[in-house]
């Protein structure tokens, strides 16, 4: 779906119904929040003995949490989900090295591997989880029971990867962006109703995902620029956010942001805009919550980022107490 075009790009997202209606996010909330309320208590037994890994402990297990929730996968999956996910991104990198895409390749066998054996679960049990529902739904556009099984196996393991990859940046943000601007989580402390805006602005100020590709399908002209059929344009996402363009004081990180001074394109826009972007915010919105309920923001310590482009990513994120 991703690298589709209408009408098979068109196809595929109609297959897909709508993933996180109202319901269903009122659903995922709760487990968000039982999720965050866990991982926080246990963030606060690891302050005791000084400072503890964000990532590790709480942004890599909510996202990971909700999508196996949400999918009926079983939770002890999660850790090698959150593997493989992981490491196949390494191959949406801008110069990825052999290795890399070895270890990514590699990856995305094992999660299609994965799917392919939790798809034929889903058939045997007929069951109504989301899986099921798709199966169904495929099975009346395809022909063939392959087909059908294959469309749901690449779609699962698609949305599975890019919303676990992506949401952990987002989450890692919180207490890195904010930590930087203390008098703006000052603010915030007091207006805890200003939260959805405040995520928005940590999307728009640092994107998950800094770089796309995409390949010409015609000659095209863009801003000026010529583009042949069949050459590759990056798409600088990160730069597009802080354009001074379009978006007022846009080299400002600034929470009480209105929409008037500009939006983001951290979802992207048009046909491929994020299916998982409801997903993706109620997260962040909830970690918000839960952190501000407690008093006070973590301090951050130290952060290591990986030598990454396109997906921004923190390798380990250091916190401590006030």
């Amino acid at each position: 779906m991703v690298v589709a075009n209408a009408p098979e790009h068109t196809r595929l997202r109609r297959g897909l119904g709508q993933m996180f209606g109202t319901a269903t996010l009122q659903k995922l909330r709760h487990v968000a929040e039982e999720t965050t309320e866990r991982q926080l208590d246990m963030l606060e037994s690891h302050l005791v003995k000084g400072p503890a890994d964000w990532r590790s402990v709480v942004s890599e297990i909510v996202p990971v949490t909700a999508i196996t929730n949400w999918l009926g996968i079983p939770g002890r999956d999660g850790a090698r989900l959150r593997e493989w996910t992981h490491a196949q991104s390494a191959a949406q990198e801008l110069f990825p090295s052999g290795q890399e895409l070895d270890v990514a390749d590699a990856a995305t066998a094992r999660l299609e591997l994965f799917f392919t054996h939790l798809i034929a679960d889903r058939r045997a049990l007929q069951q109504t989880d989301v899986l099921s529902q798709w199966l169904a739904t495929w099975d009346s556009i395809e022909s063939d029971q392959e087909q059908a099984d294959a469309t749901v196996r690449r779609l699962a393991a698609t949305i599975t990867a890019a919303g676990i990859e992506t949401t952990v940046t987002v989450l890692n943000n919180v207490p890195w962006i904010l930590g930087r601007h203390p008098d703006q989580a000052k603010w915030l402390a007091d207006h805890p109703e200003s939260i959805p805006g405040v995520v928005e602005e940590l999307l728009r100020w640092d994107p998950p995902v800094h770089l796309v590709s995409r390949v010409a399908a015609t000659d095209t002209e863009l801003n000026g620029y010529s583009i042949q059929a069949g050459e590759m344009a990056y798409i600088l996402v990160g730069a597009a956010c802080r354009d001074p363009k379009w978006i007022t004081d846009a080299a400002t990180f600034d929470i009480q942001r209105g929409p008037g001074r500009g939006g983001h394109l951290a979802f992207g826009l048009g046909p491929h805009y994020c299916a998982g972007a409801a997903l993706a915010r109620l997260e962040a919105q909830v970690v918000l919550e839960r952190l501000l309920a407690r008093g006070q923001l973590p301090r951050v310590v130290s952060a290591t980022w990986e030598p990454r482009v396109a997906f921004r990513q923190l390798s380990e994120l250091l916190i401590a107490h006030e």
